[in-house]
């Protein structure tokens, strides 16, 4: 009903080539496209936009490769069977890891430089053993602090145990029907060589204990990276840049300044972050108007000649749920629904001068949005309070 028709369909270019985790299993998206043809409640699932990634981590569908160590002062806690498996991007790369019988650590671990103060996310993809009940865990290891958990992937329920440290974010998202991606995030205390570790555990919480050949678990997708968890991208014998997915436009004839409504419907980030953009007017720290999500609330700020013109909390919207914005401006007047809720509006204060609109990012290019995007309409007039709060358009 409101599309633009700069808005309607546009681009997320990373440059490089990201699995993203869709309703009915992982997809490749392609690097300059936006492609996210998945189906969602009968509707595209849309893109995804996420900040510029750095992995760590090598040989990511490897853990036979010598990178990946598996031995304790000479006694391995787990052998490894590689490409046993077909992995979530339908090839035949998975591998499998079987404890051995010695009465000790069962994992897969590799080393790394940590830095003070830097914050670290390890994840896998994780399929279930037949006849093994061993939870799988994450663990990242600094300065002798291990902050691992573990993750009963044959419960309904997929619970979960923190077993040790205190994470920054830890989950498990359902793949598919076999897999599951589990992750934690913690920040380095010191700067000294680390390990990640995938781990096994019998409880969710003994970390060292005696194994047993018919257990184990299959993994694929490993990765290490900085920051939070983002979508996979595969390594091998070279750590691997993203860029920012950013799409901006420029050149607004057709932007009658000072009045507009926008719409955006989307999956929030599964994991935390914050503030998670939905979009930006502007591209001026000191002129723009924005709507993020900061701490699983929507805020949409003003900002005129390096003055707030208005700061309003616009609804709750929890992390990794589907939902709804609509926000309008018209001179000093500020109005915002979120998922249907009753709008919520502020009066006085100047809408900036607008030459660009950033989408999924805020007014610097940063802080993406890191969920689904389903669509982003945007009309060039302050449309009424019933329509910001009805069906977006």
């Amino acid at each position: 009903m409101f599309v633009s028709r700069a808005f309607a369909f546009m681009a997320g270019v990373s440059g490089v080539e990201k699995f993203v985790q869709g309703y009915d299993g992982l997809f490749l998206s392609q690097q300059n496209t936006r492609a996210v043809e998945r189906a969602f409640g009968g509707s595209k699932a849309g893109w995804v936009a996420e900040p510029e990634m750095q992995t760590i981590g090598l040989y990511s569908e490897d853990l036979g490769n010598s990178y990946w160590k598996t031995d304790h002062d000479g006694t391995p806690g787990v052998t490894v069977t590689t490409n046993t498996q077909t992995a979530p991007d339908g090839a035949l790369t998975a591998d499998t890891i079987t404890e051995t019988g010695w009465s000790g650590h069962h994992d897969a671990t590799s080393e790394f430089e940590a830095v003070a103060g830097e914050q670290y996310s390890a994840s896998t993809f994780v399929k279930q053993m037949s006849g093994s009940d061993r939870w799988p865990g994450v663990d990242i290891q600094i300065a002798g602090v291990n902050t691992q958990v573990f993750f009963d992937i044959s419960d309904p329920g997929l619970a979960s145990n923190v077993a040790s440290g205190v994470p920054d974010d830890y989950g498990i998202i359902q793949v598919d029907d076999d897999y599951f991606r589990i992750f934690v995030t913690a920040t380095a205390t010191a700067t000294v060589t680390g390990h990640r570790k995938i781990k096994l555990s019998p409880d969710g919480t003994a970390g060292s204990y005696p194994g047993n050949a018919a257990h184990g678990a299959h993994l694929w997708g490993s990765q290490f990276e900085t920051g939070a968890m983002s979508s996979y991208v595969p390594t091998s014998a070279t750590p691997v840049t993203r860029a920012a997915d950013l799409a901006v436009f420029e050149s607004l004839q057709w932007f009658i300044p000072g009045v507009g409504s926008f719409f955006f419907t989307g999956v929030s980030p599964a994991t935390t972050r914050s503030p998670a953009s939905m979009v930006s007017f502007g591209d001026d720290p000191d002129n723009f108007v924005g709507v993020q999500i900061i701490d699983e609330v929507v805020w949409y700020t003003v900002t005129t000649g390096g003055v707030v013109q208005a700061s309003i909390a616009g609804g709750a919207w929890p992390n990794g749920t589907a939902g709804k914005m609509a926000m309008a401006f018209a001179g000093g007047d500020f109005a915002i629904s979120v998922n249907g809720a009753p709008v919520v509006s502020s009066t006085g204060g100047v809408v900036p001068q607008i030459s660009k609109v950033l989408v999924a990012s805020d007014h610097s290019g940063a802080h993406q949005w890191g969920g689904f995007i389903a669509s982003h309409n945007f009309t060039w007039a302050r449309v009424s309070n019933s329509t910001l709060v009805g069906p977006v358009g």
